[in-house]
């Protein structure tokens, strides 16, 4: 066995063991022993422009993760979504100090395939097909600043679905939440990570 094997198992069985210390979190969906130190209200740092307080710190073992968080990403802590402001990678131990909660995963949706249908005189309407994925998502309804960024059009209220990655997405599919059907305007996969998807969607009236 070689000393980095040696240390990542030394890492797993005596500090991040969930028998001892650590206690089983999902992160971006997987399930990892963690430790997590809460940081006193009253501390705060500064990163960038902002004045940002943080929340917590996370200590787990990197070669779990498929892809180490940087400096500003957000990340899934559970159902939380959170920022993260520092990294640090100490020896095969990833420590992040994240934010307060931006937001929760877990808000219920369904993504349809579509197909045309004839409906006589040779026009063709678009029908909801199978199901492609369902799954749980953060929603947030889009800013005009927002919108005017992402050089979209202005008719309708527009609202971001964040979602894990799927593949395969394509805009001519609908998004259904709570019994009402969205088209999806754009689809962006954030910083090439395969982690969320955004989907800017209109609610179909």
């Amino acid at each position: 066995m070689s000393f980095k094997d040696q240390l990542n198992q030394d890492i797993q069985t005596v500090f991040l063991n969930t028998d001892e210390f650590a206690e089983l979190h999902s992160i971006n969906g997987k399930e990892i022993g963690c430790i997590v130190d809460s940081v006193d209200k009253n501390e705060s740092m500064q990163y960038m422009q902002g004045y940002t307080i943080i929340d917590k710190s996370i200590c787990l073992q990197a070669s779990l993760l498929n892809v180490i968080p940087k400096t500003n990403n957000l990340i899934l802590f559970d159902e939380d979504l959170v920022r993260v402001y520092k990294v640090s990678n100490l020896a095969g131990m990833l420590y992040l100090d994240v934010s307060q909660s931006i937001g929760k995963f877990d808000k219920d949706i369904a993504i349809y395939n579509t197909k045309e249908v004839e409906v006589g005189g040779g026009c063709l309407e678009i029908e909801i097909d199978d199901i492609f994925v369902s799954c749980k998502a953060y929603i947030r309804n889009q800013s005009s600043s927002e919108v005017f960024k992402l050089s979209t059009r202005l008719e309708k209220q527009q609202t971001l679905f964040k979602i894990p990655y799927v593949e395969g997405l394509e805009k001519s599919m609908i998004l259904v939440y709570k019994n009402c059907n969205y088209n999806i305007i754009s689809i962006d996969n954030i910083e090439e990570d395969n982690i969320f998807i955004d989907l800017i969607c209109e609610k179909v009236e």
